[in-house]
């Protein structure tokens, strides 16, 4: 996969945007990453899972949360993390952001 770099340009992965994105093959050479939110791809399976994973395998992916709350009044919700990381293990998404509340 190719790094990063201050000139690099993505689009934010939507499950609608799947067929249309497969209908016209899109390559590594007109999309430098993907960005997603993970709370709308964990433990999502079947058909679409298996999408999600084909374009992990080729693109770098960018995650930003939008559920931590790190500045929130409730305590840590530990459960999420974990699953959170497992799922960022399990697509080799090596760069995450996060809401703060």
């Amino acid at each position: 996969m190719k790094s990063l770099g201050a000139r690099s340009a993505g689009i934010g992965l939507r499950r609608s945007l799947l067929p249309e994105l497969d209908a016209a093959g899109v390559s590594t050479q007109s999309i430098d990453f993907f960005e997603v939110a993970p709370e709308n791809w964990l433990g999502v399976g079947g058909r679409l899972g298996k999408a999600f994973r084909r374009y992990t395998e080729r693109f770098p992916f960018i995650v930003h949360g939008l559920s931590l709350s790190l500045g929130g009044p409730d305590p840590l919700d530990e459960i999420f993390l974990q699953r959170l990381k497992g799922f960022l293990d399990e697509h080799g998404i090596t760069l995450y952001s996060e809401h703060l509340s």
